[in-house]
This record gives C-alpha cells, sequence and structure tokens, in this order.
C-alpha cells in the first residue's frame, strides 16, 4: 500500500469506528434532551466555534502546508495560539452575560463559560497534532481521535441521564480537551514548542489572516440560521435544524471528512514535489461521488425512519427537513476539495475571495427566509449550496486547468452508481403504502436493496473503488492479525 492509501485507510478505520460512537451519541442524548434544551446547546457551541476559526489563526494548516518547519516555526505558531486564546478567553467570558440576555436564555452564560476551559487548552494540544498530519502519522491521530469521542459520549450521556441537562455537553467538551493534550503529550512529547517566540510571526500572520478570515466567514454563515432561528423563531425550532443538520452531515463524516484529513498533507506534498495535479483531483472527485451521492440518496429515501430510529419520536418534524438538505448536499460533491488544494498551490488567499463572492450572495437569500419559518429556511439550502460549490470551483480551474467537461465525466461512474443503487429503494417507496413514512421492516428491505446496488453499480461501472474497497479489507485484516486480533487458523501449533 502507498503511503496515501495506507493514510486512508488508517483515517478510514478511524471514522468508521468514530461514527458509531456519534450515532450512539445522538441517539442518546436526543431522548435524554428535548428539542429546547439542544437548541440552547447548539446556540452556545456555534459562538465557540466561531471563537475557534479566530484563535487558530490557520496556524495548524500553515505548519502542514509548509515546505521546511524549523523549531523556530513551530514555537512562534504555538505563541501566536496562546496569545489569540488569551485574547479570546477574555472576550468570551465578557461576552456570554450579553449572548444569554439577548435570547432570555440564563443558562447559556454558564454554559458558554464551562466550554471556554476547554478551548483554553486549545495552544497546547494543536501544533503536536498538527505534525502528526504533516508526517501523516494517522494510525496515531486515529488513537487519540477514537480515545476522546469515547469519553465524550460517555459523560455527555452519563451527565445528561443524572439531570445535568444540556450542560452535560459542555462538560463532556472539557473532558475531551484534557484528555486529547493529555494523550498528544504521551504519543509524541514535544516541549521544546513551548518557548514564547515570534521571529517568523509575519510569515505565519499572512498565511494566517486569509485562512481565519476564511474560516470565520465560513463558520459564521454556517452558524447564522441557528442565530436567525433561535432570535425569530423559536430555541426550539433551532434544535430541530441542528439535528436535521447532524443526520444529513453523516456521509460527509463517513466519507468526506476521510478524504479531508488527508487531502491537505496529500495535496501539499504533490505540490512540493512538482506534480500535476489535476488527475489527482479528478480522480478524488470520481470517488467521492460514487459514496457520497449513494449515501446522501439513501437518506432522502431512509430519512424518517432513520429519524424515528436515532433521535426518537419527539424528533419526526426533522425528517423533511433532513430530505431538503440531502437534495441540496449533492451540489456538494467537490466542496472537502477547495480547502485542501488551494492551500497546496499556494492560493491560501483565493478561499477567502471564493467566500467574499459566495457567502454574501448567500446571506441575501438565507436572511429573509429564516423570517418565514424553519422550512422555508431550509429550502433556501436549495440555491445557496449549488451557488458556493459553482464558485468554488470557479476558483479552483484558476490553478487546476480542468474542463467542465471533464469535471463531468469524473462524476459519470459516481452518477451511474447513485441511479442504480436507487432502484431497489425507490421501488420500496413506490409499493410502501404511506410513501417515505415506512415501517421498520420496510426500512430494512430498502437499506439491504440500496447497498446490494451499490455494490452491483461500482462493478457494472468498473469503478476503481470496488478493488480499492477489497485492498481496504485486506489491510485492516492484516492489520488486527499483526497485532494478534485474529487468530490464524492454519497455525501448525494451534492444537486441536
Amino acid at each position: 500500500m502507498t503511503g496515501i492509501r495506507r493514510a486512508l485507510a488508517w483515517t478510514a478505520l478511524d471514522r468508521y469506528l468514530h461514527l458509531p460512537i456519534g450515532i450512539v451519541q445522538v441517539a442518546l442524548m436526543s431522548r435524554l434532551l428535548t428539542p429546547h434544551e439542544v437548541g440552547i446547546s447548539a446556540i452556545g457551541y456555534s459562538f465557540l466555534a466561531l471563537a475557534e476559526t479566530l484563535r487558530d489563526f490557520g496556524a495548524t494548516t500553515y505548519l502542514i502546508q509548509k515546505r521546511e518547519i524549523s523549531t523556530t516555526t513551530l514555537r512562534t505558531t504555538f505563541t501566536l495560539l496562546l496569545l489569540t486564546t488569551l485574547i479570546m478567553v477574555g472576550a468570551i467570558f465578557a461576552s456570554a452575560p450579553f449572548i444569554a440576555q439577548a435570547y432570555g436564555e440564563p443558562g447559556l452564560q454558564g454554559y458558554i463559560w464551562v466550554l471556554a476551559t476547554s478551548f483554553a487548552l486549545g495552544p497546547f494540544a494543536a501544533p503536536i497534532l498538527s505534525l502528526m498530519r504533516r508526517d501523516m502519522q494517522f494510525n496515531k491521530l486515529a488513537a487519540i481521535n477514537l480515545t476522546i469521542s469515547s469519553l465524550g459520549a460517555f459523560v455527555s450521556i452519563l451527565l445528561a441521564y443524572l439531570g445535568f441537562s444540556y450542560m452535560s455537553i459542555a462538560w463532556a467538551g472539557v473532558s475531551m480537551a484534557v484528555c486529547g493534550t493529555a494523550l498528544a503529550f504521551w504519543i509524541r512529547p514535544s516541549f521544546y514548542i513551548y518557548r514564547l517566540e515570534l521571529h517568523d510571526w509575519r510569515d505565519v500572520f499572512y498565511f494566517g489572516s486569509f485562512a481565519t478570515l476564511t474560516a470565520f466567514l465560513t463558520k459564521g454563515y454556517q452558524a447564522v440560521p441557528l442565530f436567525l432561528l433561535g432570535r425569530v423563531v423559536s430555541i426550539e425550532s433551532a434544535g430541530l435544524f441542528q439535528r436535521a443538520t447532524a443526520i444529513c452531515d453523516l456521509p460527509e463524516r463517513f466519507v468526506s471528512a476521510i478524504i479531508a484529513q488527508v487531502a491537505l498533507p496529500a495535496f501539499s506534498a504533490a505540490a512540493r514535489a512538482g506534480a500535476d495535479l489535476k488527475e489527482a483531483y479528478l480522480k478524488s472527485i470520481e470517488h467521492i461521488t460514487a459514496i457520497y451521492w449513494p449515501a446522501l440518496s439513501m437518506l432522502v429515501a431512509l430519512a424518517y425512519p432513520l429519524v424515528r430510529i436515532l433521535l426518537g419520536p419527539q424528533w419526526t418534524a426533522v425528517a423533511p427537513l433532513v430530505q431538503i438538505l440531502a437534495v441540496a448536499s449533492l451540489s456538494l460533491f467537490a466542496a472537502v476539495l477547495t480547502y485542501p488544494v488551494l492551500v497546496a498551490v499556494g492560493r491560501i488567499n483565493d478561499t477567502l475571495y471564493s467566500s467574499l463572492v459566495s457567502l454574501p450572495l448567500s446571506l441575501l437569500i438565507l436572511v429573509p427566509s429564516a423570517f418565514l419559518g424553519i422550512e422555508t429556511l431550509t429550502l433556501s439550502f436549495l440555491l445557496t449550496l449549488p451557488l458556493q460549490m459553482f464558485v468554488a470551483l470557479v476558483f479552483i480551474r484558476r490553478h487546476i486547468p480542468f474542463s467542465w467537461l471533464e469535471l463531468v465525466a469524473a462524476t459519470r461512474k459516481g452518477a451511474m452508481v447513485t441511479i442504480i443503487s436507487m432502484i431497489g429503494p425507490a421501488l420500496v417507496i413506490v409499493f410502501n403504502g404511506a410513501g417515505f413514512d415506512m415501517h421498520l421492516l420496510n426500512a430494512v428491505l430498502a437499506a439491504l436493496l440500496g447497498l446490494m446496488g451499490w455494490f452491483l453499480g461500482l462493478w457494472l461501472s468498473g469503478h476503481p473503488l470496488l478493488t480499492q474497497l477489497g485492498e481496504l479489507v485486506q489491510f485492516v485484516t492484516s492489520t488486527l492479525s499483526a497485532r494478534g486480533f485474529l487468530r490464524n487458523r492454519a497455525d501448525p501449533s494451534e492444537k486441536p
């Protein structure tokens, strides 16, 4: 296995083990918390996510893409992270009472303050984790991610069961931050980083200014629906929308997040070597569409039973929102590659320019729709997401000279796989008495037919993913066997 494929395999193993943990956590927390409580948590967390983008200042990405890094660079990065963290923590503590007052929820203040304590640990773990990603040490990152996600799920569920309400999520965030920092220190002790130094601050600042503004615009735009719904509709509607996006993000977490973890260091390494990125980009599109599109299509087909299973009966209003968001997200097949590619070719500023073009136009559609209710706001994504993807592709084509026809050709096999995989589920929906709102047995049948159709589509289209899935299975099996998890039945020393 090549280095890139091995990295993908480790990241896939991480995400595929991480995903069930997140699903169980969402399922149990949705039964322990009301939509109103989830809405409070979602709004509070969104403010901290915005602060995180300002704090990072693109420093961690800077370490990954820089051709050569020195001790001075690492210490400068840590120093900038520490300074921005101190500023942001102070701003968070000062603004929390006003945020809570604006939403008429006094509990938001304490929630934000608790999350801010986990936020303060970021400068110590972030440089180490960035070095691991730069060196493609995804096996170690997988161990860290799985440990902290398991701990966070356990703590949040336990505290919610004990009656801590939405504060259980905040305290779980603290436990994850402490655990993640400790594991980073243990796995890769790099204490020489933690000295104050600002020698390379201009270089980091130049790169970070574009990365930070881009991330802030993106995170801010993503938070707008929650902020608007919480203010002009209700806190409960914000909770419903958050759960809808959480379910609709499952394909992205299952597929695109794998590629996102590897894409930046992989494209950066290829760019440093002077390789042609066009073929790699189009092949990535070919692979993404063969998984991402069928997964989103299955979400549309199974939204109602999936919401009942994952969230419970109090969340049935989420199902139609999931279907709308899934259809809109089909247009984002290349979104996960935009940032890594532009950073790899040294055009971090284009990520900002792209956002400055697409996001204001999207807000002109999104903001008025919020005043018409949660359904209308969700429908607006059918316009805004394709718009954002189109603008991003225009900027990418400036540096990777592919034609629109070549892009369409790269998606051809993915489209074929999607159509074939959905024939079975479509028949189940047609013959189901209640359409999409099907019973569990019909949902299981539709899912099985969809999975069989997916493999059939890969085979009929001659998609290279089928061969690579076999390689992935072989890699996982050999890895587990080497670590003693699987016994070799052919071992002659084994006693009958």
